[in-house]
């Protein structure tokens, strides 16, 4: 059996998305890289699922893989392990709600049900792009995402979530205008009263060009709407 056979076989009996560490730990592998070489080459291959996102065992946010026909956890919920006692953080000490914390739980709770990536651009650093393309049967979805700010002394941070959440709302118009074939979502972190007061004031353009809210729990669970 090879090393990628391995790698293949830790992800088909765990079925849920695993980082290159703890694949490594559980496959036997003598060194960590050569699990990062091989969930390259597969995912380059389409034998896997591969991106940024919560390791379902260690709880890390790091590049994940998981299986082609992984079953979803009971409720289709995402794949993604509830918080540690204390604050959730991501990489660089990150808050649950920062944009790339939400754009993985929201890339593992669609390959967890049925989506194929086609892209996730790297939001850190801040890569041009539709933040999440996926596709289930004919259906392709674009998703754009946005967070929710920290604040600061000079920024307030609902009022930028005002300014976040148009962005978020000219994005689906653009997307919108540059493909009416394709479904769009809106991707932002639950809980904010300013992004739950916003959401029903565009009704009429959700109507018009319609989309559809993905809302992000601290937990990772994910709601639509």
């Amino acid at each position: 059996m090879t090393s990628s056979d391995r790698f293949v076989a830790v992800l088909a009996d765990a079925a849920v998305p695993m980082c290159d560490d703890c694949i490594a730990a559980a496959a036997g592998y003598a060194q960590r890289q050569r699990a990062n070489a091989d969930g390259r080459a597969l995912a380059d291959a389409g034998a896997i699922h591969r991106a940024k996102g919560r390791c379902a065992r260690c709880g890390r946010y790091k590049s994940v893989s998981w299986p082609l026909d992984g079953s979803p956890p009971v409720g289709g919920l995402a794949l993604v392990p509830a918080p540690v006692p204390g604050p959730a953080l991501g990489p660089l000490d990150r808050p649950w709600h920062w944009e790339g914390n939400v754009q993985a739980a929201l890339a593992t709770h669609l390959a967890a049900n049925g989506y194929k990536l086609l892209q996730v651009v790297d939001t850190a650093s801040k890569a041009a792009g539709v933040d999440i393309i996926a596709e289930r049967g004919s259906e392709t979805l674009w998703v754009t995402v946005k967070g929710y700010p920290v604040g600061t002394p000079r920024t307030n941070a609902s009022m930028q979530s005002r300014h976040w959440f148009s962005h978020a709302m000219f994005d689906v118009v653009r997307y919108r205008t540059e493909r009416p074939d394709i479904a769009i979502g809106v991707g932002l972190p639950d809980g904010f009263t300013s992004y739950l007061n916003l959401s029903p004031k565009v009704a009429w353009l959700k109507k018009t060009a319609p989309f559809r809210f993905l809302w992000v729990a601290e937990d990772g669970r994910v709601r639509e709407e």
